[in-house]
């Protein structure tokens, strides 16, 4: 593991000033299953703090030199710095739990998982509990695409794109591109569950269609008091924009560091509701083309049935 990564965490190896510094919980993906809607609902309860920024990518130690489309805003946004981490859960009251919702956690499961078990043993920590949220991976790749085409860094069709992956990969671009492969679960949720003794797996069709009775298994899970939770607002919603011009406009709107760092989190959840909001207007739903969604349906097959077997869970639904 490069050096850089360990310069803070030696230095702070036994020291009793930093227990219960990292996140009691850590929600680790899928992308686009959900994460940011269960991220901001969580954020609702008094029991519960989570950071401004919903993506803290830290555990996974991505390098930041990926080079595709816009990749720079993702490369600027990589937390590198053990104090910088710690500082993002500054502001939560002692009786409160942290969490931290990172979505490369499940992709990059053997750096993250590594990296996870190191930081929490130098400072005696209790290790922190794992939520897992797994989406159909062919609507999952699909609803990545056009979250891709909605911030219009796609350019290509679909099927060019699952096309296009291999050498993708091989240009370094962000691992977001690489639409099919994020989508097989096995392994990441095996690596998981071989190295954390409590770990939660919610199916993202069973939030779909109970947004509040998974929230309650989630508390329950966390050891907090269920409350009722607003679900008005829904985070990150793929899809085409109706006006090229309006979601350019969008796209820049970006908060100030000065206004993260000083406004009240209410505030800024209000605001970011807002954003999503005026996004969520200007965005048409658009369907998988039936051949790709065979094609993936073929590829993702033993992987479902074998992630049947290692959650218990009927998953045959997704190959349908």
């Amino acid at each position: 593991m490069e050096n850089r990564w360990n310069n803070v965490t030696s230095r702070n190896k036994n020291h009793k000033t930093k227990m219960s510094v990292f996140p009691n919980f850590l929600i680790v993906g899928a992308a686009k299953a959900g994460t940011s809607t269960i991220a901001r609902c969580l954020g609702q309860h008094p029991s519960v703090f989570m950071p401004i920024r919903k993506e803290c990518r830290y555990f996974s130690m991505m390098d930041g030199n990926f080079q595709g489309p816009k990749d720079y805003l993702v490369n600027k946004s990589i937390i590198k710095s053990e104090e910088e981490y710690i500082k993002l859960f500054n502001r939560a009251n002692s009786n409160q739990i942290k969490g931290d919702v990172s979505p490369d956690y499940l992709y990059y499961y053997k750096n993250s998982i590594e990296k996870i078990k190191e930081s929490y043993a130098s400072t005696n920590q209790k290790e922190p509990k794992i939520i897992i949220i797994l989406r159909n991976p062919v609507e999952r790749a699909f609803s990545q695409y056009m979250h891709f085409v909605r911030d219009l860094r796609e350019k290509e069709s679909f099927t060019e794109a699952i096309e296009l992956e291999n050498s993708r990969k091989e240009r370094n671009w962000e691992w977001a591109w690489l639409y099919v492969d994020v989508g097989f679960y096995l392994k990441q949720v095996e690596a998981y569950l071989q190295n954390f003794s409590k770990v939660k797996i919610i199916i993202y069709d069973d939030f779909k269609r109970d947004n509040q009775n998974v929230l309650n298994e989630i508390s329950d899970f966390l050891e907090i008091k269920p409350i009722e939770y607003d679900f008005k607002n829904r985070y990150n919603v793929s899809g085409s924009p109706k006006n090229i011009s309006l979601q350019k406009i969008y796209s820049r709107l970006v908060f100030p560091k000065f206004v993260r760092e000083l406004a009240p989190q209410k505030i800024i959840n209000a605001l970011k509701g807002v954003k999503q909001k005026m996004i969520r207007k200007n965005i048409a739903k658009t369907i998988i083309p039936e051949r790709d969604k065979e094609r993936l349906k073929s590829l993702y097959r033993e992987d479902i049935k074998e992630l049947e077997n290692l959650i218990n869970r009927d998953l045959s639904h997704w190959l349908k």
